[in-house]
């Protein structure tokens, strides 16, 4: 039972698994290449919406140095001047997110009254004797940026903030004129009306007119103040990435100074995604000096279409079900293989039978019967009439006919003939003996002499009986025509001496 089994059913299980191994293989080899495909378009999004930070923030401190410029190219610039040059320039369509460009100007302690006293009596702003420009917050200190100019202005403008009253925006704007580069503030929370909200801003260092600022020393003497650009953390980013499908299937966190906690995020496209192993990558840019990361953290199978997220799992499927006709098609075609092996040993014992009763039957025949294969080696040599030839059965099987009789070109030729397509019933004289043979040519499909059959008979006791009856009629005939021109010659005779009497 068990031998039935290992021969019919343990080729189509081997088959089933072979193939089913190979589809794990294959359906391996495509979610390899979707996750290294997801991978490639998750590094070309994260890497679009890096440039899409930088680009935006280069152009914003690229805005500031233009006013820095615009301060140095002058020894005083007034109020309305700076509110033409912000006009003209439209940043709030040509840089969107910054929220407010201001100026905060460098007063010293011994100063300090003489301004406010000018600022309260600059008719442009307030009223002749009102007194509301006031240092916020007000304390007593060596140097004071307090804000100057700002656009847009309006009633909330915060005339008089001391944009070095916090550490933080006294170490951004120090570092800044040390640097004469912009430098970014720490994450700002608003209060009053905006409380709630956050922002940041970025310090561009103003120098006076005509002033040498090679060195920090010189820039520290020679500073006259910061210009001031601010940005609304719910509104900068949101002009920025302007197209929200950037973000599907992503979520993007910034973070600054390498810490990641709420003090420091500054962003939070708030995209709800299932990763894998919470799954996220991590890109470094600097804006206006200070670090920045951005956090990216795609879902799963991210980037790619339903029809290439479903090519693993169709695989399988596919494959599974290809496996199973695998299996059922091979244990079919055993199935079918062993029928015909049965057959093939019914019809092996039917020719072996069907073989012996020929060969006694040959056996006991006069006759000679052969086969020989189209390279004319004789592939069967029987029958009681080889005695006559001086062999015995099978004697002659394995040997070439061409060369067995080579000296019989009668012989040769008639092998020739029929191994060429010709029937062949011909006579044939080999040694002292006579023999009638026919052979017939066997073809294939393709019309091809494959093989030759011969029956060849002993007829030399023929042949000698009918010389022998041949040579006494020949005699009978000599002495028939004897007799005939004896008759003739005497009636001939008798008709002459019957005309002379």
């Amino acid at each position: 039972m068990f031998k039935n089994f290992r021969q019919r059913l343990l080729i189509p299980i081997i088959g089933f698994f072979v193939t089913f191994i190979l589809i794990l293989l294959l359906s391996g080899y495509f979610a390899s290449n979707l996750i290294t495909l997801s991978s490639q378009r998750l590094e070309q999004q994260t890497e679009e919406l890096t440039n899409t930070l930088t680009i935006n923030f280069d152009t914003y401190q690229n805005f500031l140095k233009d006013i820095q410029g615009f301060f140095s190219s002058s020894n005083s610039v007034e109020r309305d001047e700076f509110r033409t040059f912000i006009e003209n320039v439209d940043f709030v369509n040509r840089y969107p997110g910054i929220t407010l460009i201001a100026f905060s100007k460098k007063v010293n302690l011994s100063e300090k009254q003489a301004f406010l006293d000018e600022i309260n009596n600059d008719p442009l702003l307030f009223s002749k004797g009102t007194d509301k420009y006031k240092i916020n917050p007000d304390s007593v200190k060596n140097i004071y940026y307090l804000l100057y100019f700002a656009e847009p202005y309006n009633e909330t403008t915060a005339y008089g903030f001391d944009s070095s009253a916090s550490e933080d925006r006294y170490t951004s704007i120090k570092k800044a004129i040390e640097l004469n580069e912009p430098i970014m503030t720490q994450k700002i929370a608003l209060t009053g009306a905006n409380a709630g909200q956050f922002s940041f801003s970025i310090y561009q260092p103003v120098y006076a007119e005509g002033t040498v600022n090679d060195t920090a020393e010189q820039r520290e003497t020679n500073n006259i103040g910061v210009i001031i650009a601010s940005f609304r953390l719910n509104n900068v980013f949101t002009k920025i990435f302007n197209d929200t499908s950037k973000f599907n299937n992503l979520n993007l966190k910034i973070y600054t100074d390498g810490v990641e906690d709420d003090s420091t995020l500054l962003f939070d496209s708030g995209n709800k995604v299932e990763s894998i192993n919470s799954f996220s990558l991590t890109k470094k840019i600097t804006i206006a000096n200070r670090e920045w990361d951005l956090k990216f953290t795609p879902g799963n199978a991210y980037g790619l279409s339903d029809t290439e997220k479903l090519v693993p799992i169709a695989t399988f499927i596919i494959g599974t079900l290809i496996s199973i006709f695998v299996g059922i098609f091979l244990y079919q075609l055993k199935k079918s293989q062993n029928n015909a092996l049965a057959l093939a040993s019914d019809i092996k014992i039917k020719l072996q039978e069907s073989e012996t009763r020929l060969n006694s039957i040959l056996e006991s025949v006069d006759i000679i019967a052969y086969a020989i294969n189209k390279e004319g080696v004789f592939t069967l040599s029987l029958g009681k009439g080889l005695a006559d030839l001086g062999l015995k059965p099978h004697e002659l099987e394995g040997k070439s006919v061409y060369e067995v009789y080579k000296d019989n070109a009668v012989v040769v030729d008639q092998i020739k003939r029929a191994i060429g397509g010709e029937t062949i019933k011909e006579d044939v004289t080999v040694g002292n003996t006579t023999l009638e043979s026919r052979i017939t040519p066997i073809f294939d499909k393709n019309n091809k002499v494959v093989s030759i059959v011969g029956i060849s008979q002993n007829i030399t006791e023929r042949e000698e009986a009918s010389a022998k009856l041949k040579a006494k009629t020949d005699e009978l005939e000599r002495l028939n025509k004897m007799m005939i021109n004896r008759e003739i010659k005497m009636k001939e005779l008798k008709d002459q001496i019957a005309n002379k009497s």
